[in-house]
């Protein structure tokens, strides 16, 4: 029974925690986002694109990484590491987020993302508008069930 209870309490933390989306940076503290944070302070993106896990195309909701650095105020940042739930980890130059426009998306064909599917938030980038990035070092980079951001800014030390 008190292992019962006790999954039972994991499962229910890892839910809260499988919410919430930690920007981190070097000097400065973490910043706190939930779907509905996102939705409300940045502006909502919608993208519809072909991806190599579906056999037809996704519609996705969510904000542009680059806007998130802009508002944010990371205007030194040179990469951003973004991490899964899993500790799967890739790194993003800013020069890509630029150039590519992805989103951290948090809608799938207008529903919230579960854990199951990939949510609550999954970098997109639009490859049906970008076909020379549908290959596999980029699909790497799109990293679903994201926890946490870390942004490296040009003085960062690593």
């Amino acid at each position: 029974m008190k292992a019962l209870i006790a999954l039972v309490i994991l499962s229910m933390s890892f839910q809260v925690f499988a919410g919430q989306l930690v920007i981190h940076s070097k000097g400065i503290p973490d910043v706190h986002f939930n779907e509905e944070t996102l939705s409300t302070r940045f502006t909502q993106v919608q993208l519809t694109t072909k991806l190599p896990w579906y056999p037809e195309e996704k519609a996705f909701v969510g904000v542009r990484v680059s806007e998130l650095l802009s508002e944010l105020k990371f205007d030194n940042a040179t990469n951003i590491t973004l991490e899964a739930l899993n500790d799967y980890a890739a790194d993003i130059s800013v020069a890509d987020i630029n150039k590519y426009q992805p989103i951290i998306a948090y809608k799938m064909d207008g529903k919230a993302m579960k854990v199951r599917h990939k949510g609550p938030f999954w970098l997109v980038f639009d490859l049906s508008k970008y076909p020379e990035i549908d290959r596999a070092d980029y699909y790497s980079k799109m990293v679903w069930q994201i926890k946490e951001v870390t942004v490296i800014n040009a003085n960062d030390k690593k």
